[in-house]
């Protein structure tokens, strides 16, 4: 056999590659005259390459452990034969893969006695498994870059910026087995949950005063620094639920929590970083770009993990640092035009069963807005509004445990007439119109539900732990120790 026509390899790269650079010939595999062909040769050295790359020869022998399974008749040579191999890898009749492979044995197996020694990767009886992927550039990478940002320079770092451009080119494109884009877009009727810790009761009033305000992303001054932002920067964190914004604030006994629901205004664009643990890749391991691609996939399935796992308290200032600097550079990418990212939370444990490779709904997730997509919209009370707050009404032997809050404003012919006798014990918060700056000027991007506001008080908190064995040993030592 010489040549081989397009038409008899089903893998579509390199059914391409013929079609676009082989000559047309008599095909000796289909007899066809018009298509283009590729040598045998040129074929197969491809096929090698592949192979030498993507998989590897298992040994005929059991080792370790197998030897015992082999003894009593429970072990097989894992892999599938090399003719098998090759037949899928170019997805061929078992005819051209056993032509392929009977010239990568006369080529590359050794003869004679050396046959009896070395390994004979394309003999007969040769099995061959795929190999794991290797992520070690994109590894060294990330390596890289929180050496840079952690020690080296964390303001206008080019080998920071190059490392991220390597590690998220076209991660905006991917899609997942069933098809759902990793750019999750959130329209107006998903939900985005954000809450705020109260530690005493006239904490909760101020917050339920100066609602919604109070529960929107602060303003920058007061911004702190957190997983996704520096300090002075701010974002909205918020969740998918509400019990995961309560896990998050890790809310102490005692204290209140009070939640809202917001909502967006436009179209919000978030990388669902949950979502790269079920990328799918389509592409041919004769494509070096999809090579390439594959290696970065499985990174970015180790990085999510990386990036949501949970920080000790008093370390968030070092350890917060490359995620800070990650959601900086995607937050203001020009081409991936991105609102905000969703990272699954740490702070909630993952029922048996349906963990990440099931189900991405069944953890909770946080959702994080960057700068520009914070912008709540404005909630206009008339200038001398008084705000009270009640609670604990009806009868003190079946108390009512609602909470009113009412807003008494004032006749229309007085209001804005003297916006400076508001007594402020009473009245609206500053919160609620607070001065404005530049730093908060965003454009509006989302609203909050006054009606799902909700309070909690914490009455209990639960943990989900792993339990280690601690044994303790005793011996008498002997001095030819090491």
């Amino acid at each position: 056999m010489t040549n081989v026509c397009a038409d008899c390899i089903g893998e579509s790269f390199l059914r391409a590659q013929i079609i676009q650079d082989g000559h047309v010939a008599r095909c000796d595999l289909c007899q066809s005259e018009a298509n283009p062909t590729i040598e045998l040769e040129e074929l197969a050295e491809l096929v090698h390459s592949a192979l030498d790359e993507h998989f590897y020869m298992t040994s005929p022998d059991p080792e370790g452990i197998d030897y015992l399974a082999a003894k009593y008749g429970h072990w097989e040579q894992p892999g599938e034969p090399v003719t098998y191999a090759i037949m899928n890898l170019i997805a061929s009749s078992e005819e051209l893969a056993e032509a392929v492979r009977d010239y990568l044995s006369d080529r590359y197996d050794p003869s004679g006695k050396d046959a009896m020694i070395d390994p004979c990767p394309y003999a007969i009886d040769s099995q061959y498994e795929e190999r794991p992927i290797d992520t070690y550039e994109f590894q060294e990478s990330w390596a890289s870059f929180r050496r840079e940002i952690l020690s080296r320079s964390r303001f206008f770092n080019p080998v920071a910026k190059s490392a991220l451009e390597h590690l998220f080119r076209g991660i905006a494109q991917l899609v997942t087995y069933s098809g759902d884009p990793v750019v999750h877009v959130l329209g107006a009727d998903d939900s985005i949950f954000r809450a705020r810790l109260a530690k005493s009761s006239e904490a909760l009033e101020d917050i339920l005063k100066s609602a919604p305000r109070s529960l929107g992303s602060p303003p920058g001054r007061y911004a702190s620094a957190g997983r996704m932002n520096a300090e002075g920067i701010s974002v909205f964190y918020g969740a998918t639920d509400v019990n995961t914004c309560i896990a998050e604030m890790r809310a102490p006994v005692g204290s209140y929590v009070v939640s809202g629901r917001f909502f967006p205004l436009r179209e919000l664009r978030l990388l669902d970083l949950t979502r790269l643990r079920q990328v799918f890749l389509q592409g041919s391991l004769f494509d070096p770009e999809h090579t390439e691609s594959l290696s970065r996939v499985h990174f970015l399935k180790r990085l999510e993990a990386e990036l949501s796992q949970p920080v000790m308290p008093g370390l968030e200032s070092r350890d917060y640092l490359p995620t800070q600097v990650v959601a900086e550079y995607l937050g203001t990418h020009p081409d991936m035009k991105l609102d905000g990212v969703m990272f699954a939370s740490s702070q909630i444990a993952v029922e048996e069963g349906k963990g990440s490779d099931t189900g991405e709904e069944q953890q909770g997730r946080n959702v994080v807005l960057f700068p520009h997509a914070r912008g709540l919209e404005r909630y206009d009370i008339p200038t001398g509004t008084k705000i009270e707050v009640h609670r604990h009404l009806g009868d003190p032997d079946d108390p009512d445990h609602s909470i009113w809050i009412w807003e008494r404003v004032p006749p229309s012919s007085e209001q804005g007439e003297n916006a400076s006798a508001i007594d402020r014990g009473f009245v609206l918060s500053p919160l609620v119109h607070p001065p404005k700056s530049s730093e908060d000027e965003v454009d509006v991007s989302i609203g909050l539900d006054l009606g799902s506001i909700e309070v909690r008080r914490i009455e209990g908190v639960s943990y989900q732990t792993f339990s280690f064995h601690v044994s303790r040993h005793r011996s008498e030592s002997n001095d030819s120790d090491f």
